[in-house]
């Protein structure tokens, strides 16, 4: 399928399909998530959570959805107007901290 994508891209299912490699590197994500938990472990001297252990900054916000967008953009979540809550939270994994000591 060869067509020039426009922007913003409208969604459609025909966009989306499994890389043929995919499921290598879905592999290869599962060893890195290992080797992160083995490495803060090491470090830490026990099982320590690995990813996202420690927040720094939690926002509470809302997200404004106008009702006016154009249709390429009203899609999913910002088909109607409407405000949704929202949470961020900043974090830093900390197996950077620990070798960064």
């Amino acid at each position: 399928m060869n067509q020039t994508l426009q922007i913003p891209v409208a969604y459609s299912s025909a966009l989306e399909h499994p890389e043929v490699d995919e499921a290598k590197t879905i592999q290869l994500l599962q060893q890195t998530l290992m080797d992160i938990i083995e490495t803060t472990s090491k470090h830490a001297g026990h099982g320590y959570r690995a990813v996202h252990a420690k927040s720094h900054a939690l926002l509470e916000g809302t997200l404004t959805v106008a009702g006016n967008l154009p249709p390429a953009l009203a899609q999913g979540l910002f088909a109607k107007p409407g405000a949704y809550k929202t949470f961020i939270g900043f974090r830093r994994s900390p197996a950077t901290f620990l070798t960064t000591r």
